[in-house]
């Protein structure tokens, strides 16, 4: 399942790398399944850090929580200047204080 391999990719994306390299380890094929076609990255945001900084988010499809929707199993890679700065929920509340993400954490 998509969210198999993308959970599997997540393990080699790296810090430093760019948003091309991402693209390429994590693939970009979309899946359909109950909830209708998954797109690979699942969406993309762009976000003003805490810092002042731009962050692009790509937030993957990593688990299926009960029946719960897609949006509650996303990971985000969070990208400043092209390049990765973190991975994961945790990372990105630091920068947004939590404020300005839109998907709550679970």
């Amino acid at each position: 399942a998509m969210r198999d391999a993308n959970r599997s990719a997540l393990n080699r994306v790296e810090l430093g790398m760019s948003k091309s390299q991402v693209i390429a380890v994590m693939g970009e094929k979309a899946a359909s399944g109950m909830n209708g076609t998954v797109e690979n990255p699942y969406r993309r945001e762009m976000m003003k850090g805490l810092d002042g900084g731009t962050y692009e988010i790509l937030y993957y499809y990593t688990e299926q929580i009960g029946e719960k929707p897609v949006e509650t199993g996303l990971t985000p890679i969070v990208l400043n200047n092209g390049k990765v700065t973190g991975i994961g929920w945790g990372y990105l509340d630091s920068l947004s204080g939590n404020s300005t993400t839109t998907i709550r954490r679970r």
